[in-house]
Formats: structure tokens, C-alpha cells, sequence
């Protein structure tokens, strides 16, 4: 089996090394807790999203070495230092996260080739964005705090192919796309998402 999806999560999820051909993982926690210490049971992961968990054991995150692409939706995770510094981690998307602060950790990633921030409603700065020069997809979605001075960091991303952006105001969203002049984002999808590209 290379694909699973859990609804919910067991008591005890070391049943993963059943799977250890698994590639992708999507997890619906329905706000339980999930340890991910538990990864450690799916050598071949490449793919995974997490979805309504009170996620533990997030510095672990880094020990997962051939992950690929990752989604943290509506989680309470804490600090997010160890997926933002990720280093194989090619598509992330950070979504409606508890307490996130701040993204300096992304700051100079080389590896990141999509990137999707989506209501992170506590969010200090967009300013790391402005060294991520690999990028080549980048939605800012529901990021309401900022403004066209906050978000000017992207213009100087080259590689940019396509850019999503909604931040505090219709016309502000506006004056950035007429600048950057690039197709939309398209709405990240961990299942979609092609490993071959990467």
C-alpha cells in the first residue's frame, strides 16, 4: 500500500510499520492529539497532511528525511521553526494554525518550491519570503494583516511562475498581482501533487 487516509487516530499508531511502502499520509484527526515520533514507523513517506490535530513531537518533523510535501490545516502545532527549515521539503502549506508568529525559520531555504500561507492570523512579517529565490508558487491567502508595503518583499522573486494573494483588502491584492504580472496559484493539494516535478 502506498497511500492511506485515517479518520481520526488510534490509541496506538505504531500499526504504521504494516505500511512500510506507504508514500503519502493524510490524517483527519478530528482535533485528537497526534504524536509524530510515530512517522518514525514509515521510512518511505513522502507525502503528508495533517488535518485538526494537536500535533506533538513536531521537531521530529526533520527525521522524516524523504518527505516531500507537507500540510499542517486547522492544527494546534506550536512552533513551526522544524517545517519551515525542513530540508527536503519541496510544497508546504500552512494553514489556520494556532500561535504561528513568525516564518524567519523559512528564511534562505533553498529546497521550497511551493508555498502556500493560508490564515495565520498571528503572523508578525512576510519579510523571509524575500529570500526564498527558489520559489516558484505562492499563495498568501486570508493574510489580512498586511498590507502592499508588508507584502513588497515578493517582487524581487524571479522565480515566481504563479502567485495567489489575498491580504488586507481587495485593492492592495490588486496592485501587487498588476505588478508581479503572473498566472494565479493554484490551490495546494498534497494528493495532486506531482513527486516527479520535485
Amino acid at each position: 500500500m502506498r497511500e492511506l487516509a485515517i479518520e481520526g487516530v488510534p490509541n496506538d499508531a505504531t500499526f504504521l510499520h504494516a505500511f512500510d511502502s506507504l508514500e503519502a499520509l493524510r490524517v483527519d484527526a478530528h482535533g485528537a492529539p497526534f504524536d509524530l515520533r510515530v512517522l518514525r514507523e514509515v521510512p518511505n513517506l513522502r507525502r503528508l497532511s495533517i488535518v485538526a490535530a494537536k500535533i506533538a513531537g513536531l521537531l521530529f518533523i526533520g527525521e522524516v528525511h524523504r518527505l516531500d510535501v507537507l500540510e499542517i490545516s486547522h492544527c494546534v502545532a506550536g512552533d513551526v521553526d522544524p517545517v519551515l527549515s525542513h530540508r527536503n521539503v519541496t510544497a508546504l502549506r500552512l494553514a489556520a494554525i494556532d500561535g504561528v508568529r513568525s516564518i524567519r525559520a523559512v528564511a534562505d531555504n533553498t529546497v521550497l518550491r511551493v508555498l502556500e500561507l493560508d490564515r495565520l492570523l498571528h503572523l508578525d512579517s512576510l519579510a523571509p519570503l524575500g529570500t526564498l529565490h527558489s520559489l516558484q508558487s505562492l499563495a498568501l491567502r486570508e493574510l489580512w494583516q498586511f498590507n502592499v508595503g508588508d507584502a513588497h518583499c515578493i517582487v524581487g522573486l524571479n522565480g515566481l511562475r504563479r502567485l495567489a494573494v489575498d491580504i488586507g483588502g481587495a485593492r492592495k491584492n490588486v496592485e501587487i498581482v498588476k505588478q508581479m504580472r503572473l498566472p494565479p496559484a493554484e490551490p495546494f493539494d498534497a494528493d495532486d501533487y506531482d513527486l516527479t516535478t520535485s
